[in-house]
């Protein structure tokens, strides 16, 4: 009784629910200045398959029916990602290879999972649902593109797109135009109006037919391949499915051989109003820029200058070291912050251990370091300095041989070149 009740109760929400719309509307709202994530209808071509011999993969139309189904978004600044491995946002890193602060792309969600602000709140006809997913049939090695189901017809709040890194220790790279989402509309409850099941094909003698000589007359061309025939070399291969014909010469009613997706049209117009420089009030700022915050107060921390005498003593290398400072610096940002603003703060940390003295390094030249961040793109001079600032605060102020010995193997390996005036004394 109980599964009888629920069988009704599913089919007559499903009878509910709306109905085929003659033209229906695809809309994103512009809610915000950056980043300029254009929408185009999803491109025909893979790079994969222009490669592939003789452009092999162009014969397989579910494949190219695929890849045209639906909309791009393509990122609007080439930028680099690498992964540590670990858990916390601070775990990868995201270098912007030109130098904008309007990318939206930041470590926010932790996992190595890259994130990228949408400008855009979108809207669909009601009843109808937009799957966010990568751009289909698009590899790339070192990074998966995660998918999202979004009740786009009736929410107000937008999403994010986001890409799992599934390589530690290896930059992965985006370009300029490159798609990082594919939008699908979906009319909800179409999968579950489907009641699935499985059958021998003696159930439809007509298909079973038509299949059995479609297998007979495949096996037939295979083996003439095989064996060099002339005629099947001549034909090359089967297009049937392409021309949408059966073997027996019927041909489908609505065979589609290419998509043709309309273009979205801007209709703001030029009285439009401005838009905010940057995601929703209370979303996390991307990595630098000028929406960080203000430089925070920062309580000592002992475990970061514990990481210079582990260097000092051979226990850590200098790459594991800078790792730690900035991990250990990262427990206390703001979601999305960047590994550059993680290092900053560890100097702030060490600054706090100990007691100005001779030649102490001021608040006021840290307050500078801040600001660089703030207000320059992140490069990795910065974060090199950052790190720099964080242990010339630990070593100058502590009389600790460990810690003094720390930094030198520091600044000999990293930090010569970048700030000079602060090496070790002879």
């Amino acid at each position: 009784m109980p599964d009888e009740i629920t069988t009704t109760i599913d089919e007559q929400r499903l009878e509910s629910l709306p109905k085929e719309i003659d033209t229906p509307e695809l809309i994103a709202y512009r809610v915000a200045a950056w980043p300029d994530l254009k929408l185009v209808p999803a491109a025909r071509a893979r790079q994969w398959m222009d490669d592939s011999q003789q452009r092999f993969a162009y014969r397989c139309l579910p494949l190219l029916m695929a890849n045209q189904a639906g909309w791009f978004m393509l990122n609007a600044h080439p930028f680099q990602a690498i992964w540590t491995g670990g858990w916390d946002p601070s775990c990868v890193r995201i270098k912007i290879l030109d130098g904008s602060m309007e990318s939206g792309v930041l470590s926010h969600f932790g996992e190595g999972v890259i994130t990228w602000h949408i400008p855009y709140l979108f809207r669909t006809p009601s009843g109808y649902n937009l799957l966010a997913r990568g751009p289909s049939n698009w590899p790339k090695d070192g990074v998966y593109p995660l998918e999202g189901l979004v009740e786009s017809d009736w929410s107000v709040a937008t999403f994010t797109m986001n890409w799992k890194m599934t390589r530690k220790h290896e930059w992965v790279t985006f370009e300029k135009d490159e798609p990082v989402c594919m939008i699908v509309p979906q009319r909800r409850g179409d999968l579950e109006r489907f009641r699935p099941s499985v059958r021998g094909m003696d159930a439809d003698p007509d298909s079973a037919r038509r299949y059995h000589e479609w297998r007979r007359q495949r096996g037939t061309f295979l083996r003439g391949l095989h064996t060099g025939e002339a005629e099947v070399r001549r034909q090359g291969w089967q297009r049937h499915y392409f021309q949408g014909m059966s073997v027996d010469g019927k041909v489908a009613p609505e065979h589609q051989a290419k998509l043709e997706l309309a273009e979205f049209v801007d209709l703001r117009g030029a009285g439009a109003a401005a838009l905010p420089a940057g995601p929703p009030a209370g979303a996390p700022a991307p990595a630098g820029g000028p929406d960080a915050p203000p430089m925070p107060e920062v309580a000592a921390h002992p475990e970061a200058v514990e990481v210079l005498r582990r260097l000092a003593r051979g226990q850590a290398g200098v790459d594991e070291a800078l790792n730690e400072l900035r991990a250990i610096a990262g427990r206390y940002l703001w979601p999305g912050a960047s590994a550059e603003h993680a290092s900053i703060i560890g100097a702030l940390m060490c600054r706090a251990l100990y007691p100005p003295g001779a030649g102490a390094m001021s608040m006021d030249l840290v307050r500078v370091h801040w600001d660089t961040l703030r207000f320059e793109p992140p490069s990795q001079r910065a974060a090199d300095a950052a790190v720099a600032t964080f242990a010339v605060a630990a070593a100058g102020h502590s009389g600790d041989v460990l810690i003094e010995d720390g930094w030198k193997r520091l600044w000999e390996a990293r930090f010569r070149g970048v700030l000079p005036e602060w090496g070790p004394a002879d």
